[in-house]
């Protein structure tokens, strides 16, 4: 709520509750009087907003200082992943595939066929017991997704796997199906922002058809206001070359709950005693914390084992002097562990591998970190591509790359009797 404009007006979004007032009244009593009417009509603060007569923004010496419309910014993460789109829209959408006896339980068990890169099940961020009966049960109750950010976005990429591969060849639930996937294909693009490359107006086309296939799967009265927030994020990354997030914060909610949950009696002393537990933790991280490991290369090496020296004689044939961890970073953007499946391009061609090993060789003529790092893995055989996902055949040969030349970590799925690997593909794979 600005003083700035010259006319008055009101204007409700069709979509949403959203109200824009633009007031060019000098005498601030009566700018109180329009916006105090305004906030009492249409609950402004229910929709985040409130209105203070003492406000400094409100001083009209600022007035050709400082624009709030420009220096506003949109969260995607909570508009999309704190009890937001996607949770609704995950909760109409299994509400709505009851029909075909679609269940929460159903999706469990397929979650359960996948496997996620380390560094997301290593801390139970992969969505699993998302779609368990306890927090199931939730879900039905509120008609909304009860799941975590992290987990979302874990496991949007495997709902979106299951639409196309199960549901929509069934030729059911056309509307929700399309919905789904034109959400998949936004998430995709928010994700990929960070890394840059990707334009405002993909990302505008993207969330306007996505709002336009809401609407026609669950119509308009489902809209919320958040799903008008996001129509202002391609101007936001227009206008700032990225979008901020608050993901980082909401992983810091985790340690007061870390103590909180398991405390059944909040009578006194409740609030100190986790206060007192959180301020222990938070001592020890400072006092203990390595930084931030942004490093190519190992991540914490040491000597290898002994069965992998005698392996790294038998590929090298000698024994080299080097240093050998289960991470790695790859790039700037991410690591890969032990065990993770990778993608890596290969003569112009997309490889996947399993990674069983990354070293460090310790020589006079290596002393560039890419040249140095390797990698041994598995490498794959091709049986299908798709835009979204390919089908590998797993075989067990061992194959050695430049550490660096690792393109990003996957999402899989193997079928052990047939030995054949389903690979989704990240955004920068298509």
């Amino acid at each position: 709520m600005w003083s700035i404009i010259r006319h008055t007006s009101l204007y409700t979004h069709a979509n949403c509750d959203i109200i824009y007032v633009c007031c060019g009244l000098t005498c601030n009593s009566d700018l109180d009087f329009v916006i105090n009417i305004v906030c009492a009509l249409y609950d402004a603060p229910r929709l985040g907003f409130s209105h203070s007569s003492g406000n400094l923004l409100l001083d009209p010496a600022l007035n050709e200082v400082v624009d709030p419309a420009k220096h506003n910014s949109f969260d995607w993460a909570h508009c999309y992943m704190v009890n937001g789109l996607f949770n609704t829209q995950v909760g109409l959408m299994m509400s709505e595939l009851k029909a075909s006896k679609v269940t929460y339980s159903v999706l469990y068990e397929y979650v359960q066929l996948w496997s996620w890169p380390r560094r997301l099940s290593g801390r139970s961020a992969t969505g699993h017991e998302a779609m368990g009966r306890k927090r199931a049960t939730g879900s039905n109750k509120a008609g909304k997704f009860n799941a975590a950010a992290s987990e979302g976005l874990s496991l949007f990429p495997v709902l979106a796997h299951w639409i196309r591969s199960v549901l929509l060849p069934s030729g059911a639930h056309a509307a929700a199906c399309k919905a789904f996937l034109s959400l998949s294909e936004v998430l995709d693009l928010l994700l990929a922002s960070a890394r840059g490359g990707v334009s405002p107006k993909a990302l505008e086309t993207a969330i306007v058809q996505h709002m336009d296939d809401f609407k026609s799967a669950f119509g308009e009265e489902n809209v919320a206001p958040k799903g008008h927030y996001v129509l202002h994020l391609p101007e936001m990354l227009h206008r700032l070359g990225f979008l901020p997030n608050t993901l980082v914060h909401e992983r810091k909610h985790k340690t007061v709950k870390r103590f909180g949950d398991a405390v059944s009696n909040t009578g006194a002393g409740f609030d100190r005693g986790i206060l007192e537990e959180v301020t222990c933790h938070a001592l020890h991280a400072m006092a203990t914390a390595p930084g931030l490991k942004l490093e190519l290369g190992l991540q914490e090496p040491k000597d290898p084992p002994n069965t992998l020296c005698r392996t790294l004689e038998v590929v090298f044939g000698f024994n080299p002097r080097c240093t050998y961890s289960q991470t790695c970073r790859f790039s700037k953007w991410g690591t890969c562990c032990v065990g993770d499946a990778v993608f890596w391009k290969e003569d112009g061609h997309w490889r996947v591998g399993q990674v069983l090993w990354h070293i460090n060789v310790v020589s006079a003529c290596t002393s560039q970190v890419d040249d140095a790092t390797l990698t041994g893995l598995t490498a794959w055989e091709l049986r299908r591509w798709t835009a979204a996902s390919s089908t590998w055949l797993a075989q067990a040969n061992t194959t050695l790359i430049r550490s660096l030349a690792i393109c990003d970590t996957c999402i899989w799925s193997l079928d052990e009797h047939a030995g054949v690997a389903t690979v989704l593909h990240p955004i920068g794979v298509r």
